[in-house]
């Protein structure tokens, strides 16, 4: 193979070989955007609501609960 041809797409009869990703899995993982971090842990999510969902799972007696109104 010459140079530059990695990046085309190759056919092997009826099949499209594409050059394999040499990213990871856990490669791809980390480079996700995690803006969300727990206040409770060091744990960081991608979005509020899952953040919330796990402050009330992973550490409930930490997470304030509302005063009931009284009427």
């Amino acid at each position: 193979m010459e140079d530059g041809e990695d990046d085309e797409i190759l056919f092997d009869g009826m099949v499209e070989l594409r050059p394999v990703d040499t990213t990871t899995s856990s490669e791809a993982a980390e480079a996700v955007e995690r803006p969300f971090k727990c206040p409770f842990c060091p744990k960081r999510f991608r979005e509020k609501k899952y953040m919330n969902r796990h402050t009330k799972e992973k550490h409930p007696d930490s997470v304030e609960k509302p005063m009931p109104l009284y009427k």
